[in-house]
């Protein structure tokens, strides 16, 4: 009857070096130098093994030690162990030191081209062999993707409470109208609410950090909530602002998405909205190495761009 090997089996690692140290010496004396172990220590490894599987590895009456037919078969299984132990610890190694590994990361368009493009720039030079995975999203389906696992951390407003989420504060943000260079207010220090009521709106679908904030603003228009013109991305709704069709109510460095100098930001008069933008990551979840060192670089670049006065 074949013998059925225990789950709890004790043999390991030890067991095979040294079955391949004896097969490799021709005697158990030579293997016990090599290694830098007692010649007994080696035997009970060895019989450990026969007895466990009720199989004889080796033949103890020839000299040098010959293996038996199970004993060679059982030699390659253990020099297959051993490489795909020693591989393993390798490539742990190498994904601890971050030369190889990948890291999944989302961000708002806002902060994609402020923030974290920058970030990628000092981390690839750092850190060439991390692949990194790149989502940009509203602030809504960025925490889904955080908590379905898609991504390791974002960057981004936020869009609910959740004790799910752990939020880092890193840099805050004004949100104000935008609107082309050529349209009529694009030169006012300022705006009123009331300048603004006849003005074509655009404004941005879906679950954003900015929309959230001002619906819970008691001070803010309701009329100016929903546009006459929509768009599902911030490109093209910038797109649309740029081509004098007409405003939107963003934060600041949203207009960096576009980066052709075509828009301006002009404050709200008698309402001061600020943005705060987060490091987002599952609360119950350990960053990866390269998560860890990219989000130190992003605070790091987030330091020299927050505008709020009392950090």
């Amino acid at each position: 009857m074949q013998n059925m090997i225990s789950e709890k089996s004790n043999i390991g690692v030890r067991h095979f070096r040294a079955f391949i140290a004896i097969a490799a010496e021709g005697s158990f004396r030579a293997a016990a130098a090599k290694l830098g172990i007692a010649t007994s220590a080696l035997t009970e490894a060895v019989q450990a093994v026969e007895q466990e599987t009720g199989t004889q590895l080796i033949d103890r009456k020839s000299r040098p030690v010959e293996l038996t037919a199970a004993g060679k078969q059982f030699l390659i299984d253990c020099q297959q162990i051993m490489s795909l132990h020693h591989r393993a610890l390798r490539d742990l190694s190498l994904v601890g030191g971050l030369e190889t590994g990948e890291v999944s990361v989302a961000a708002a368009p806002s902060l994609t081209k402020t923030l974290l493009i920058p970030a990628l720039r000092i981390f690839r030079m750092r850190h060439p062999g991390i692949r990194i995975l790149i989502h940009d999203d509203v602030a809504g389906r960025i925490e889904k993707m955080i908590l379905n696992k898609e991504v390791e951390f974002a960057v981004a407003a936020r869009w609910r409470p959740t004790t799910e989420l752990e939020a880092e504060p890193i840099i805050h943000d004004d949100i104000g109208m935008v609107c082309s260079l050529d349209h009529r207010l694009a030169k006012c220090a300022d705006v009123s609410f009331g300048e603004l009521s006849e003005e074509t709106v655009i404004s941005l679908l879906g679950e954003t950090g900015t929309s959230a904030m001002l619906r819970r603003s008691v001070h803010f228009p309701r009329s100016l909530l929903e546009g006459q013109l929509q768009a599902y991305s911030t490109v093209a709704q910038l797109m649309m602002i740029e081509a004098n069709l007409g405003i939107g109510f963003l934060p600041r460095l949203a207009m960096e998405v576009m980066g052709t100098g075509g828009l301006v930001f002009v404050p709200l008069r008698g309402l001061k909205l600020r943005r705060a933008c987060y490091i987002l990551s599952e609360r119950r979840r350990t960053a990866s190495p390269a998560a860890e060192a990219l989000k130190q670089i992003i605070r790091q670049i987030a330091k020299g761009q927050d505008t709020d006065p009392t950090r």
